[in-house]
């Protein structure tokens, strides 16, 4: 394949190529980058390449591509989810040890957590509530109040930070 070959070839089919890789993934900037990530593998492997049936094999390897890309978010999706739940055992065994220690103080610390939750700015609590009550991962969430994931982290942070100087009397140092 010549560089006028396979420069024709880039600027006749790359934009279909990336409908194909973005019908599969539903991010145009990774599905672009997924096209060229092809395009220049198949440019180094040009001879390799039987230039009867070239379309065909950015298909596939675009397909394939595209599967792998998949199986990795899926992957990091599950990877978030289990430390979702370690953070929330993590949480909810710090809370049953504040009230073993000294059961005196439970209604005490559930009024605080209470009052806290209830001073936070209102998306601040929904989207903590919905983290964890609702158990709903920050991209169902994102998606429930039309937000960026990004905010869904910051705005639980901000939740956390909260309850961590509302219960600080309480917390040992650690937490």
């Amino acid at each position: 394949m010549t560089d006028k070959e396979f420069s024709r070839l880039y600027g006749l089919t790359r934009s279909n190529y990336e409908r194909i890789a973005f019908s599969y993934i539903c991010d145009k900037e990774d599905a672009r980058d997924i096209v060229t990530d092809c395009f220049l593998y198949l440019w180094e492997h040009r001879d390799e390449v039987k230039d009867d049936n070239v379309k065909g094999y950015i298909y596939l390897a675009v397909r394939n591509r595209c599967l792998s890309y998949l199986r990795s978010r899926q992957s990091l999706q599950k990877t978030k989810e289990g430390l979702s739940d370690l953070m929330r055992l993590r949480r909810e065994m710090a809370l049953a040890a504040l009230l073993r220690s000294n059961p005196l103080y439970e209604e005490e610390i559930i009024t605080l957590f209470r009052k806290a939750l209830c001073n936070m700015p209102e998306m601040t609590r929904k989207i903590f509530s919905s983290n964890r009550d609702g158990d709903l991962t920050y991209q169902q969430i994102a998606l429930k109040y039309n937000v960026s994931v990004r905010k869904v982290a910051s705005e639980i942070q901000l939740a956390l930070k909260i309850l961590r100087l509302a219960l600080k009397d309480y917390l040992s140092r650690g937490e």
